[in-house]
């Protein structure tokens, strides 16, 4: 498969919250997205990943699974490999806004799956593996963290296997 790689930092977008947010997306093509975030605060801060859907989401910390109209995206966390310290939580709000195009109260409904570390952290590295498609059919993924890269281990379900190679930036 092909792969497409784009990093940004959007450290900026927080107001001061982070030091550091580095985001690393590669496009595996056709269908997994890998996403590996290097995120760091000069306070412990409790640090969280939020999902926006519209589906049913099932699972856990570690694989959730989000269905609509027949449709599945497996989201699977590779990093870091310990479970038992993190949380889950569903999550629906609404927020109340003026349209700035027609001028006009809006009123709109959200709904999110949130995770992160149960203990405040100054710093997280998480590696993300998103699968469009037939959660029977995900592929297997696993991380070796070295010191300049993060190299994820691909296995699909018809046992053929590659590498993707993403740059760490010092935090």
């Amino acid at each position: 498969p092909e792969v497409d790689i784009a990093v940004g930092d959007a450290a900026a977008a927080y107001a001061g919250s982070l030091t550091a947010f580095f985001r690393a997306l590669a496009f595996v093509k056709p269908d997994l997205l890998l996403v590996y975030d290097q995120v760091a605060a000069d306070e412990l801060r409790l640090l969280e990943w939020l999902f926006q859907h519209t589906g049913t989401a099932e699972g856990d910390e570690r694989l959730t699974t989000i269905c609509l109209d027949g449709v599945s995206l497996s989201l699977m966390r590779v990093l870091p490999e310990e479970s038992e310290c993190w949380r889950t939580s569903d999550v629906a709000r609404t927020s109340a806004y003026t349209s700035s195009n027609a001028g006009i109260p809006e009123r709109v409904g959200i709904r999110y799956r949130s995770f992160g570390p149960f203990h405040p952290c100054e710093e997280a590295q998480v590696l993300w593996a998103i699968h469009v498609g037939d959660h029977k059919e995900k592929p297997r993924v696993e991380a070796t963290t070295g010191d300049s890269t993060v190299d994820a281990g691909i296995t699909w379900p018809d046992g053929k296997q590659m590498s993707v190679e993403i740059q760490r930036h010092r935090i």
